[in-house]
């Protein structure tokens, strides 16, 4: 794998996290008792900023 695969992989890896992050954060918001919300939004957020890191490296490479 070179390296702009690497980063195609881990942009959709990442977004794939972040979606997850999401989902479990409005489970969090419909049922309080289950899961805090605010560290979903935290992880979906991160995950969110490292597809975006990636995407503007991955152009780069173009």
């Amino acid at each position: 794998m070179n390296r702009k695969e690497k980063l195609k992989f881990t942009m959709k890896l990442m977004l794939l996290l972040g979606c997850v992050g999401l989902g479990a954060a409005l489970y969090g918001l419909v049922y309080p008792k289950t899961t805090t919300p605010w560290f979903w939004y935290g992880f979906s957020g991160v995950c969110l900023l490292g597809v975006i890191l990636d995407y503007l490296d991955y152009r780069k490479l173009k």
